[in-house]
């Protein structure tokens, strides 16, 4: 849990979350403008890829208050995938997101990024976030084809993957390497 003010922010598994607190800059406070991207990942061979994650936002007024959810190729060319302009979920209610990344199938490098801007807003918290990918191909001694899981990364040639295991929840699903956010 974190307390700020009169809130207490608990996630939706009472697990670390991030969180960009606008509403601590106070009435004369500057922009916030807070940035969380993914290590950059491969999409090739996939036939299905998605974003998975929990979030907090809490809207407060005006057009620079706005939470951003991002795909890139390069890293320097920014497709919005979600956009969030209203309150979602609450302080100790997160609530799920699940976004298509099919349009970024067959890339060899995708990042994902959180973004938030706010003057004098409130805030944004995420939490658990995942992307998930399905490869459909002939394993090895496998004369029937189809999913299986990966275990190490980088990701063999052979089979689907899991749940991807993000800093804050490292060991779980079956990728065990967990690579750091770039904040």
């Amino acid at each position: 849990n974190y307390v700020y003010s009169t809130t207490t922010f608990s996630s939706n598994d009472a697990s670390q979350f991030y969180l960009s607190n606008s509403d601590a800059q106070g009435i004369f406070g500057t922009l916030t403008s807070t940035t969380l991207q993914s290590p950059a990942f491969s999409t090739v061979g996939l036939t299905a890829c998605s974003l998975q994650f929990y979030h907090y936002y809490r809207f407060n007024s005006g057009t620079s208050d706005r939470a951003y959810v991002e795909v890139s190729t390069d890293g320097s060319t920014w497709t919005a995938l979600n956009t969030y302009s209203s309150t979602q979920g609450a302080a100790n209610g997160f609530v799920a997101v699940n976004t298509s990344l099919s349009a970024y199938l067959n890339q060899a490098v995708v990042y994902v990024r959180f973004r938030y801007n706010a003057t004098y807003g409130y805030f944004w918290a995420v939490d658990n976030v995942s992307i998930t990918g399905l490869m459909m191909t002939k394993m090895d001694g496998d004369s029937r084809g189809g999913a299986s899981w990966c275990s190490s990364w980088p990701w063999p040639s052979c089979a689907a993957w899991s749940p991807w295991p993000w800093p804050w929840s490292p060991g779980k699903g079956s990728l065990k390497r967990s690579l750091p956010w770039k904040a």
